[in-house]
């Protein structure tokens, strides 16, 4: 489970339509994204020694939302929208990592992409870690997750998102 939000405030440039409601050009506009997802990945293990090397494929099921509040000229013409995020969706998968032998340690890199017509959704992490000889182990990198859509039902966008993250793994 990935819990991710993000909140960000502009000024529109042109007309957007969100939940059946228009918020007009010029509108200062506050929107909190949330994109928490579960990943299913399935994948085929090319090399397995001190380099390893998987190829696959990653549904990742989206449970977030997008609430928007915007004004128009006086902060008391308000308009609120609010659209769930609730889809799956196929992801190409792959992994590249490499154990730096008798040691416990590794570095890798991790991605998934999707791309059609003007739509590309990819999300790449960079990691160091260490693995403990009974298998628990410690992971610390940089994640970089971005949405971009180009005229797709007549909507623009760029959301990107990254910064560092930590986790506790376990290699059985």
């Amino acid at each position: 489970m990935s819990d991710i939000s993000e909140t960000a405030q502009n000024q529109l440039d042109r007309p957007i339509y969100l939940d059946g409601k228009i918020f007009p050009s010029g509108s200062v506009v506050s929107t909190t994204i949330d994109f928490s997802h579960y990943d299913f990945t399935m994948y085929y293990e090319l090399l397995d020694n001190w380099v390893n090397l998987d190829l696959g494929l990653t549904v990742r099921k989206f449970d977030g939302e997008i609430d928007s509040t915007g004004y128009y000229i006086l902060p008391s013409n308000k308009i609120n929208a609010h659209e769930d995020l609730d889809f799956a969706a196929p992801l190409l998968y792959g992994k590249a990592q490499f154990d730096l032998p008798l040691t416990g340690l590794y570095v890798g890199v991790e991605g998934n992409w999707m791309g059609a017509g003007g739509a590309q959704l990819y999300d790449l992490w960079g990691k160091v870690g260490y693995t403990f000889a009974f298998g628990l182990g410690l992971e610390a990198g940089m994640r970089k997750m971005a949405l971009e859509l180009d005229d797709v039902e007549d909507l623009d966008a760029d959301v990107t998102l990254d910064g560092t993250y930590l986790a506790a793994t376990f290699h059985f």
